[in-house]
């Protein structure tokens, strides 16, 4: 198994937003998230920048998820020099009670033994419908978001 695939699965047994996770990342990590999902999580920047921004992801996970707690099975990985590729099932409930689950691919791209980026690809229609798709819903989410932004300040 290649080094930077074996970096990947390390990174995902670590849980990507501990400190462990976060000091495989490069200083200048980018995770590059869909543009459909943008404007709730990130003011509509698909880019979240640095090492700390798993601490963000994982905030966000908390206003979406209940108690922020994810399922992951891993389907493969592979990869070839610098990249990896994971595909993977996440599975959720919404704060109402809603079963999410849904697949993932996750790109990477590594460099100098660190991972210097994330593509995180999925199906946001999906995603919207199960986690925002009532009113209720995307209300109770973006007040959760927002009281997540202003504990940040």
């Amino acid at each position: 198994m290649s080094d930077n695939k074996q970096l990947v699965l390390a990174w995902f047994q670590a849980r990507p937003s501990s400190e462990e996770g976060r000091a495989m990342l490069s200083e200048d990590f980018v995770w590059h998230m869909p543009r459909g999902m943008a404007a709730m999580m990130n003011d509509g920047d698909p880019d979240v920048h640095g090492p700390d921004a798993l601490l963000h992801l994982s905030a966000i996970d908390k206003a979406v998820y209940a108690d922020g707690d994810t399922t992951f099975e891993m389907t493969f990985i592979i990869g070839e020099g610098d990249f990896v590729a994971v595909q993977a099932e996440i599975g959720a409930k919404s704060h109402e009670g809603d079963d999410y689950l849904n697949r993932y691919v996750f790109s990477f791209r590594c460099r100098d033994g660190k991972i210097a980026e994330v593509w995180e690809n999925v199906d946001t229609k999906y995603w919207c419908d199960t986690i925002i798709g009532r009113p209720e819903q995307l209300e109770a989410v973006n007040q959760r978001i927002a009281q997540i932004r202003a504990e940040a300040n």
